[in-house]
């Protein structure tokens, strides 16, 4: 067994590889680096995510941006280590940015929908006007904006399934790939948190 390097010759080493990876583009110094780094990423990224899983496939991801982007380090700024957990960090902050972009994209065909039907639903009655109806729905959308981009990633899209979609424990974590125990406990924090920000019961 080859003995452990002390952490600053170790430091020094894996800049050595990660700059070399961005001159000679090499397999073998890639895979020396992914051994080396993809549980430390993965460890990592499980500050941000409960689910093993989610943190597994962002692990391979940012390790895949390395070699992609390894010609862009430079060891004189920040060490290997720094670098790469940056970048897991970013590809982190680009998920959750998505989601909730998604989830807003999806709540403006809700609201389209719930306008028409208010609209309809006045022009019957002969109730209050379009414009008043109208404001009352954007309202409803942005509250509901407005709490689930308080809620992580993942947070977020387990209420939008569960009850904007109307998808069981089961369908959901068929869809995210994440076992059902997770969709359960992260329903319960979501709930927990959407409670704190209404001062209601849910």
């Amino acid at each position: 067994m080859a003995a452990k390097l002390p952490p600053s010759t170790e430091s020094a080493h894996w800049n050595q590889i990660l700059t070399s990876l961005g001159q000679q583009h090499d397999k073998q110094q890639f895979i020396a680096l992914y051994e080396y780094f993809a549980p430390k990423v993965k460890a990592y990224l499980l500050r941000f995510t409960s689910v093993d899983a989610q943190a597994e496939e962002l692990a391979q991801e940012t390790l895949l941006q390395v070699w992609r982007k390894a010609h862009l380090y430079d060891a004189s700024k920040a060490a290997a280590s720094t670098w790469i957990f940056c970048l897991a960090r970013n590809i982190w902050i680009d998920l959750q940015r998505s989601a909730k972009q998604r989830i807003e994209q999806n709540l403006d065909f809700y609201d389209d929908l719930s306008l028409l039907q208010e609209q309809q639903t006045v022009q019957e009655s002969g109730g209050i006007d379009e414009p008043e109806a109208a404001n009352l729905a954007q309202r409803s959308k942005q509250q509901i904006a407005e709490l689930l981009r308080g809620l992580p990633a993942l947070q977020a899209q387990l209420v939008y399934k569960s009850y904007l979609e109307g998808k069981s424990h089961s369908e959901i974590a068929a869809d995210l790939e994440i076992p059902i125990g997770s969709v359960k406990s992260g329903l319960r924090l979501a709930f927990k948190k959407l409670q704190q920000s209404l001062g209601v019961s849910l």
